[in-house]
Formats: structure tokens, C-alpha cells, sequence
């Protein structure tokens, strides 16, 4: 996904939460003169304030990372391309190339592998 349209679904997700916060009480029904009704919807804020933080930091973990990110670790760890406590490389972005739109430039966050390394495993 480009970063636009990750930026897109961020929208959406806030102003789909934002909507639900602000017509919550039409929705839910309650009858706020009844002692209930405001038990039901306190319970009802309390879970929606717990559940809209929890998906807005699961939609940003799911933008947040490139796509194909898990294939290339596997393939990373497959080959053996891994630091010194087993860790390999993690790719941080990916974009296409300047020049030819057909190639991929991808970069990575490698700690504990020197330049060297990259040189010899690049095919």
C-alpha cells in the first residue's frame, strides 16, 4: 500500500471512531433516567475507549511495515543472512527505483552486519 492510502484507512478508522463516540447514545438505545441505562453506558464508553486504542495501534502496526516485510525476513533467515545473535536484517522501506520503475530499492535496519557481508550474498 502506498503511504496515501495507509494514510486513507487511518482516516477512515478515526472519523468511523469519532462518529460511533458522538452518536453513541442513539445507537446503544439508552435510557439515561434509568440507573441501568447509565450503568450500560459507562460499561459501553469504558470497553469503545479500550477497543478504538487497541485497533488504532493494530492499524498502525499493519501500515507501519512494508509490504512483503515477512516473506523477506523468512527468506533472510532461510539463507542464513543473520547477525551474530541470530537477528536479521529488518526492512524498514521499499520503493521503486528512480531510473527503472521495474526494479525495487529496499532498506534495511542491519545491526551487527558489516557492509562487507551485503557485498558477497547479493545474488
Amino acid at each position: 500500500m502506498s503511504n496515501r492510502r495507509k494514510l486513507y484507512w487511518l482516516l477512515i478508522y478515526l472519523c468511523t471512531v469519532g462518529l460511533i463516540w458522538i452518536f453513541r447514545v442513539p445507537l446503544l438505545g439508552v435510557n439515561m433516567d434509568d440507573p441501568f441505562g447509565r450503568l450500560q453506558l459507562a460499561g459501553f464508553e469504558n470497553l469503545f475507549r479500550v477497543g478504538s486504542v487497541a485497533g488504532f495501534i493494530g492499524l498502525i502496526m499493519l501500515c507501519g511495515v512494508p509490504l512483503g516485510c515477512k516473506s523477506i525476513h523468512e527468506n533472510l533467515q532461510r539463507i542464513g543472512f543473520v547477525n551474530s545473535a541470530g537477528e536479521t536484517p529488518l526492512l524498514v522501506a521499499s520503493r521503486p527505483d528512480k531510473d527503472n520503475p521495474h526494479v525495487a530499492v529496499l532498506e534495511f535496519l542491519a545491526n551487527g552486519i558489516p557492509l562487507a557481508d551485503w557485498g558477497g550474498k547479493e545474488r
